[in-house]
């Protein structure tokens, strides 16, 4: 059986949803908030390390990197992966 591309799942749920039963849509509704409540948790998570980090740098804490040390660092990473094979 071939995958659906999320288009066609879109058609199937909205054809059928009118036919669906009230106890059918009120766990695809609770489905819904669960999934709207994570994504704004993942949010305010990802926005508070965010300013955590912003803070740690203000305040000199934080371990900077120029763009010359992220490449050095990137071409010492590459040339162990290198040798390893």
């Amino acid at each position: 059986m071939e995958a659906l591309s999320i288009k066609e799942m879109r058609k199937q749920v909205k054809k059928s949803i009118e036919s669906t039963d009230d106890t059918t849509i009120q766990m695809i509704h609770a489905i819904l908030e669960v999934s709207k409540k994570n994504a704004e948790q993942e949010e305010d998570a990802f926005n508070r390390e965010m300013q955590r980090r912003i803070d740690d740098y203000e305040m000199g804490i934080a371990k900077t990197l120029t763009f010359e040390e992220i490449v050095e660092s990137a071409r010492k990473s590459y040339r162990t992966k290198e040798n390893i094979k």
